[in-house]
């Protein structure tokens, strides 16, 4: 999911800071076909599959046009760090502030308090040059889908940022030995290049979002600003490289690993264009949609996502949301940037620019360290919106609770030690916080998305290779109890692989427990019990799961439970009746026993146990 997402970088406009003779209006048209590609690709994913590759002919332009500005002062001894850094805030910060404010607002009238204080931590990111650090490390098990980012755009933009803190002292750093410095710049390329290969074949989301792996495409760029440009059949190579861009578009998709050897396709085709000069590129309209490509893209994205969650996502719905985009990019051009960046607010601009976007961060900050701003509703529904902002490590034992990759030898010693052990997917995770911590400790083996069978042929080899190692680890230590526990619901279990694990489980055992699956909620549980509230004015005793045909998974765990000796116990028979099933503890219906659709709070976790019997008390335990 996360490669669907592009960048409009820097802008045409950026040539006005030389010489009109240097104004290329191609460059502008080459904008326009890149943010054209980047903005059907997000409203009509369908129709370009790999529009979002827009965003490396972005990087290839930003550092052909950076370089050549700074290279250009350098050779004329008027460069100026403070100057420089100066055009870049005024090219940057007007047109963010605008729409970084107006996200915020939308989201102040329509977002629960979950996401406006990711939408909080997104703008602060982004005002601070780091989104693609922060997206980055979202990446994990829990992190909310792309389409409920309404800020996800701004990775690349934090990805250039970084560019120009580090570029120009490159080349200040070098300026008298020209030769030189390009020989470094092709080393650097050739070298990020090299990183970015490798990396998107280990590890495809660091690929996508380092700026190590991406700064290639900006040197590339770079590269040809030293280089003169073809003027003997430009339009011809200029049209070969369009054909490159469109090939490119058309053949890479969301599933095919990228950046790596996959971004060579448009980087190489920008290259082309860029060298050359296409009198097709410079048409009036593609050049006026050019230059306003970066206020065109910051709206559109954010645009996009908010009409999604309103419903708004007809074809004629969407081309509507596309058109305000470009309305509403014209007017931030007109009014914003152009008078600050060449007009009566030039002299303030700077100083305005930074007030407004230090402001931007104060706001962002304040929305998110309130957790989205509580304070915006009546006390008796507050606990359950804090729900929604729940950390799933929070009383967690996460080094007893791998990902998905993580091979057996990363579970910490301590894991191996208890007579009681915990074995399952996330979900048992979580079951953990909930259990009483005495009687000779706890041991525990959860991963991510990996059901504790062995022998079950649909396991990825990193799961199943685990769960050998896991029972040989149990039928060593011999413990007293062993409690298997698993959303089993989300998967297609062996059955008589799971009675076999569960035969071998009681073999080395004292006490095997096989727990049935919990109740899943869909929306979450916490979304359910604040629309419930919203409607009738107080909180659910009950709401009805999704899993209502959980029957027939107890049925089948209940036969491989009693074919092996095992002790089963049904979740849902413990948590629900005609009406529902239980959606918080015995403390108050404001106390969620999950915080999303199905993984336990700490506070349900015990209650759970407690239902279960796992803590002592029997299953027939008083319910609220």
């Amino acid at each position: 999911m996360l490669k669907n997402f592009g960048k409009a970088g820097s802008r045409g406009s950026d040539t006005l800071t030389v010489s009109k003779a240097d104004y290329r209006s191609d460059i502008d048209g080459l904008r326009a076909i890149a943010v054209l590609l980047v903005i059907t690709f997000h409203a009509f994913p369908a129709a370009i599959p790999g529009g979002f590759i827009g965003v490396d002919v972005f990087f290839v332009i930003s550092g052909y046009l950076i370089t050549g500005i700074i290279w250009r002062e350098l050779c004329s001894g008027s460069f100026s760090p403070m100057s420089f850094y100066a055009r870049r805030i005024r090219r940057i910060f007007p047109a963010l502030v605008v729409v970084l404010t107006a996200v915020m607002a939308l989201g102040w009238f329509t977002l629960l308090p979950n996401p406006l204080a990711q939408v909080g931590l997104q703008s602060l990111a982004g005002g601070l040059f780091f989104p693609n650090i922060l997206f980055l490390n979202q990446s994990g098990y829990f992190d909310q889908a792309a389409e409920t980012k309404p800020l996800l755009h701004l990775w690349s933009l934090g990805v250039e940022e970084q560019f120009y803190l580090v570029w120009p002292w490159l080349l200040f750093s070098i300026r008298r030995r020209p030769r030189a410095l390009i020989v470094v710049v092709a080393i650097l390329v050739a070298a990020s290049l090299i990183y970015s290969i490798r990396i998107t074949g280990r590890d495809p989301v660091t690929a996508f979002y380092s700026p190590i792996s991406r700064l290639w495409e900006l040197g590339a760029g770079g590269l040809l600003s030293f280089l003169p440009r073809i003027t003997r059949f430009g339009n011809l190579v200029s049209t070969a490289g369009l054909v490159v861009i469109a090939a490119s578009a058309a053949l890479i998709n969301s599933k095919i690993p990228f950046p790596g050897i996959a971004a060579l396709g448009p980087v190489i085709g920008a290259m082309m264009v860029v060298i050359a000069r296409s009198d097709v590129l410079s048409s009036k309209p593609l050049v006026a949609i050019g230059s306003i490509s970066y206020p065109l893209y910051l709206w559109h994205w954010p645009l996009l996502r908010f009409a999604a969650a309103a419903g708004l996502t007809s074809p004629t719905q969407t081309m509507s949301v596309v058109a305000v985009s470009f309305i509403l990019s014209f007017m931030t051009a007109k009014w914003v940037e152009r008078p600050i960046r060449f007009g009566d607010l030039r002299r303030v601009g700077v100083g305005a620019s930074v007030a407004s976007m230090l402001l931007v961060v104060t706001m962002s900050l304040v929305i998110w360290r309130s957790g989205g701003a509580l304070w915006r509703y009546p006390s008796e529904i507050r606990p359950v919106l804090e729900t929604m902002n729940y950390n799933p490590s929070d009383d967690a034992r996460m080094d007893c609770w791998l990902d998905s990759k993580a091979g057996f030898d990363a579970y910490a010693a301590s894991c191996k030690t208890g007579k009681t052990v915990v074995w399952g997917d996330s979900h048992a995770g979580r079951l953990y916080t909930g259990l009483r911590k005495d009687g000779g400790g706890i041991s525990q083996f959860a991963r991510d998305s990996c059901m504790p069978i062995v022998g079950d042929a649909s396991l990825s080899p990193v799961c199943a290779a685990s769960n050998v190692q896991a029972l040989k680890e149990i039928e060593r230590t011999r413990p007293r109890r062993v409690i298997v526990f698993a959303v089993w619901m989300h998967y297609k279990p062996d059955f008589a692989a799971l009675e076999a694990t569960l035969r071998r489980l009681k073999a080395a055992a004292d006490d095997v427990i096989l727990l049935g699956p919990s109740p899943s909620f869909t929306p979450n549980l916490p979304e359910q019990a604040y629309q419930h509230w919203l409607s009738r004015g107080v909180l659910p005793e009950r709401l009805i799961p999704v899993t209502q045909n959980y029957r027939e998974m107890d049925a089948a765990l209940l036969s491989a439970a009693r074919g092996a000796g095992a002790t089963f116990v049904s979740l849902h028979d413990a948590m629900c009746n005609q009406e529902g099933c239980l959606t918080h503890t015995q403390t108050g219906k404001s106390d969620l026993v999950s915080w999303d659709y199905g993984h336990l709070t700490t506070s349900g976790a015990r209650f759970v146990a407690d239902l279960a019997g796992l803590n002592g008390k029997n299953d027939k335990a008083e319910q609220p």
